[in-house]
Parts: structure tokens; sequence; C-alpha cells
């Protein structure tokens, strides 16, 4: 589990290389500085149900303010198709 958060933690760190960034002014206790925020809207991280949830707390040590959603999945034996059964 600590080994999927860590590989998580490092995949998200090069995802979001290219994401755009803003500039924000934040007060720190020495004094006020400038830092780089992801721009836009909120973020959302929406795992397939079981499998992608091992990889959702190694997304959230680098963006804590993402929301999250939830993606359940299964595949029909018959056709192949993916068929949604969950979807919050």
């Amino acid at each position: 589990r600590a080994l999927m958060r860590e590989v998580a933690t490092l995949i998200w760190y090069g995802v979001t290389r290219d994401l755009p960034m803003e500039k924000v002014e934040i007060e720190t206790p020495v004094a006020p500085t400038t830092a780089y925020e992801i721009a836009g809207k909120k973020l959302v991280f929406a795992p397939i149900l079981r499998a992608g949830l091992g990889m959702c707390e190694g997304m959230l040590d680098l963006v804590p303010s993402a929301r999250v959603a939830h993606i359940g999945l299964y595949r029909d034996h018959e056709t192949l198709e993916a068929i949604e059964y969950y979807f919050k």
C-alpha cells in the first residue's frame, strides 16, 4: 500500500508538469511571497473502483484540495463491453 502511494505520487508529479499555473500572493510567517498554483477550477480525481483507489492517496498528497469522484465498471463477458454500475 505504501509503495502504491509512492508510485502514484511520482506518476502524478509527472502528469501535473504541463498543467497551466498562475501566480498567487500568499502570506507566510516570515513575509508575503508569490507562489504558483494550478490555474482554473478544482481538480477532480476519479479512480476506477477498486484498483484505482490505491493511487488516490498518493495523488491527494500533492493536490490535497482536489475532489474525489468514484466510477464503478465491469466487463460484460459476452460482448467485452465496459458496463458502468456506479458513478458519483
